[in-house]
């Protein structure tokens, strides 16, 4: 640990004298050395934005994955990222208690102090405090610190106290801490005049917390339990932020969706570029680009991971669809894309087809976690909760509750093909059917979720900290206009499940959906639908695997296609050169 910490400390130094060069006003010298609380009145007023200051002991309230967006911002090496990464993941942390130190933990917020490096890491988050303090103005502002729409320090009357000859204490009382300015009068200008003390001691409070506007999409994981996702993913990801305010939970990806955003956006053409002129193949190449955008979306939803204690926050993305069929190549696949991406909340997707069932059952006990996709009947449903079971029996880890699992049932795809045969057959009773087959089916698969996950089978499991795997419903985009456009999402709505909507299906359920526990109300319901629509001659089990091979090709062909048009605009790059 010593030794890569000197290797990384000498490399680090000699980079980040380019990055002050071009970064003077964000990025400190790298031989400054951090100060403790306490700073001058003049480094405060005039070179606050150069210096390695320490607001809020260790900066522990900063995501760490702001310096890992910020060292890629600037340009750091991958390799460089990669082994700061490395050595901030080995540390872990103590707290003061009564009793002394307490045992060592983990943490991914924080810049850590005694690690060689962290003066210069440090000023990575000058422009993050900046915007701290702009949030916090309606407390306590500082006077013209270079700090855009920062005005001045304003002691509120209602909190001005502890008067003493000179000077007054004022305490803002916030969730963070408490926060002591000392100075003289109710007001700190940009020169200091009035100030009679040398020294000023600075911790940052948090003004009274932010209302969040609550959105349905709140409801309904509030209330009902159920998580909502998004089923799109594109860049820039920051994009996402918005959404994640409005209450979004996770995000899936899949091939087409990736196909749509890299043809369809400039935005890839950077670092394509890039990747083309360093001699990387095509797949090789959609490979960086697509784990580029899971890494950047995990590390938007980790605050999610972090908070439910690694339940929800997930970033799903598959294996290549060309191993559909492949059982051995598919774990393979499984496993090197789990350890590429790197992150703890991102769920491996891999399809319910027959070949793949064994995957499935081999990577949850490797302790991998997984989105199994692709489910389209009730015989199949079952056998992915048997392989999520089975994996986690045979499992080695001590702690179960590492491993999770979604299982993304389709459900639009469904309705599509038959209404369809119901069409066909034309009678009155047939086409009363149209449109009620996809939501019979996935209630009957949500009470076989209820049953699959109960007994002493699974009560075994959770003894050893197992999660259930949640039923995650997939396809909520309404195809036909006749009919509701949140039809696939408020019947669906129960706790310890998912619904991942695209934009058309997330809107409108944002602006007129019902949250209400709908999912369990009737299954006798469900079943006479069920029933109904065998009766008709429609053959369930044909239909799931009629719908799975369509789903696999087509992802297959949004891939191939994918990796044709990289493939000409690779010609096109060389041929300029």
């Amino acid at each position: 640990m010593q030794t890569e910490n000197n290797i990384t400390t000498n490399q680090w130094l000699e980079y980040s004298k380019q990055l002050y060069e071009q970064e003077s006003e964000k990025v400190p010298p790298p031989n400054i050395m951090v100060k403790d609380t306490l700073f001058t009145n003049e480094d405060i007023m005039q070179e606050f934005k150069k210096l390695a200051t320490d607001f809020k002991k260790d900066f522990d309230m900063v995501p760490r994955s702001k310096m890992w967006n910020r060292l890629e911002e600037l340009g750091v090496p991958a390799h460089y990222r990669a082994t700061i990464h490395r050595l901030y993941e080995q540390e872990k942390d103590k707290i003061k208690t009564h009793a002394g130190l307490s045992e060592g933990f983990k943490s991914d917020i924080g810049v850590k102090q005694g690690c060689p490096i962290s003066p210069t890491l440090f000023g990575l988050y000058i422009d993050e405090l900046e915007d701290w303090i702009n949030k916090f103005r309606g407390m306590a502002t500082i006077a013209q610190l270079r700090c855009a729409k920062v005005s001045s320090l304003h002691v509120p009357q209602a909190n001005r106290s502890g008067f003493s000859n000179g000077r007054i204490a004022v305490d803002f009382k916030g969730s963070f801490s408490s926060t002591s300015l000392f100075c003289k009068g109710n007001h700190i200008d940009a020169t200091g005049r009035g100030l009679n003390v040398s020294r000023i001691k600075c911790t940052l409070a948090e003004q009274e917390p932010k209302v969040e506007k609550k959105t349905l999409l709140h409801e309904l994981y509030e209330q009902q339990g159920q998580s909502p996702w998004y089923d799109n993913l594109r860049r820039p990801v920051s994009d996402l932020k918005p959404l994640i305010e409005s209450g979004v939970r996770g995000i899936t990806s899949n091939p087409t969706i990736f196909e749509k955003a890299i043809i369809s956006s400039d935005a890839y053409d950077a670092q394509f570029r890039q990747l083309i002129n360093g001699g990387k193949e095509i797949e090789d190449t959609y490979w960086e680009l697509v784990i580029k955008d899971i890494q950047d979306a995990c590390e938007l939803f980790e605050p999610i991971y972090d908070q439910t204690g690694g339940a929800d926050g997930y970033v799903s993305v598959e294996v290549s669809p060309r191993l559909a069929l492949e059982t051995e190549q598919t774990i393979e696949a499984a496993k090197w894309l789990h350890k590429r991406v790197n992150h703890r909340n991102v769920y491996i997707k891999i399809p319910a087809t027959a070949e793949c069932i064994p995957s499935i059952k081999k990577v949850i006990s490797l302790g991998i976690s997984v989105n199994v996709t692709l489910i389209f009947s009730l015989p199949r449903y079952e056998a992915v909760i048997d392989a999520y079971l089975e994996g986690l029996e045979s499992c080695e880890a001590k702690d179960l509750s590492k491993v999770t699992s979604v299982a993304s049932f389709f459900v639009s795809r469904v309705d599509t093909l038959i209404d369809k045969r119901l069409e066909k057959i034309g009678t009155e009773a047939a086409l009363a059917l149209r449109g009620k087959a996809a939501t019979a089916q996935a209630a009957l698969a949500y009470k076989l979720y209820q049953e699959k996950f109960s007994g002493p089978r699974w009560e075994a499991l959770e003894k050893k900290g197992a999660r259930k795997q949640r039923v995650l419903w997939a396809s909520t985009s309404v195809k036909n206009p006749a009919y509701p456009d949140t039809l696939y999402v408020n019947p669906l709505i129960g706790p310890d499940s998912v619904t991942t909507m695209p934009d058309q299906a997330l809107q409108a359920f944002m602006d007129h959906g019902t949250v209400s526990r709908t999912i369990d109300a009737n299954f006798e319901e469900a079943e006479k639908i069920y029933d109904a629509i065998r009766k008709t001659g429609i053959d369930w089990d044909e239909v799931g695997s009629l719908l799975e091979l369509e789903g696999v090709e087509s992802f297959k062909k949004s891939f191939d296609s994918l990796l044709s048009s990289l493939g000409e605009k690779a010609n096109s790059l060389k041929s300029k050169s």
